[in-house]
């Protein structure tokens, strides 16, 4: 039995694919990977994980911080940012969306 569900939302391949290799080290399971905000927010309805992986910058109209956000408030899972972002605008986002 895994250690948790994850849920990937990055836009790279390569960079998702690291991830997925990673985490399955550790035994957990990713149930999708996904590269745009609103389907993150489809996936985590449709899969229930327990943890998101999330990037800021992502494909679609809905940003990462964004994607989040409706994630945490509408289905109390919680989101760990990864990002390459620095700009301190973007962090000051991220920050308030616990």
């Amino acid at each position: 039995m895994p250690n948790g569900k994850l849920l990937v939302v990055e836009n790279d391949r390569t960079t998702a694919s690291i991830i997925k290799m990673l985490v399955q080290k550790f035994d957990y399971e990713v149930v999708d990977i996904v590269s745009a905000g609103a389907h993150a927010i489809s996936s985590t309805e449709k899969n229930n994980p327990d943890l998101v992986l999330m990037d800021i910058s992502i494909d679609g109209d809905i940003d990462g911080i964004t994607a989040a956000n409706t994630i945490i408030n509408n289905y109390n899972t919680p989101v760990v940012y990864i990002t390459s972002y620095s700009d301190k605008e973007i962090l000051r986002r991220a920050l308030l969306t616990s």
